[in-house]
């Protein structure tokens, strides 16, 4: 091959690259992600949040201390949405008849 004939391969090769990005360029920007929206976080002091926090950091003594296990114990039900006593549901239903 001759000079010409590699210079016109490389240019074209250049130009073919050039509008490859130019157009992955523009179908990129069109796809923007709004960053995601974070709650903001309360940093009020809560004396059942110390409380579990003084009961981690107790260790294995933690687990044999009443109080914690009580405080744990609390604190699961209230994650689990269980309360200590069992109440009547607030729907009843009419017999039908």
């Amino acid at each position: 091959m001759d000079n010409r004939t590699l210079v016109r391969i490389g240019a074209f090769a250049f130009i073919g690259i050039a509008v490859t990005l130019t157009a992955v360029q523009f179908t990129d920007s069109g796809r923007r992600e709004e960053p995601p929206v974070v709650a903001p976080v309360s940093h009020r002091p809560d004396a059942r949040r110390a409380a579990l926090r003084a009961c981690r950091d107790m260790g294995e003594a933690g687990s044999r201390d009443p109080a914690c296990l009580s405080l744990w114990s609390e604190n699961r039900d209230r994650f689990l949405g269980q309360n200590a006593e069992r109440q009547e549901p607030a729907f009843h239903p009419e017999p039908e008849g």
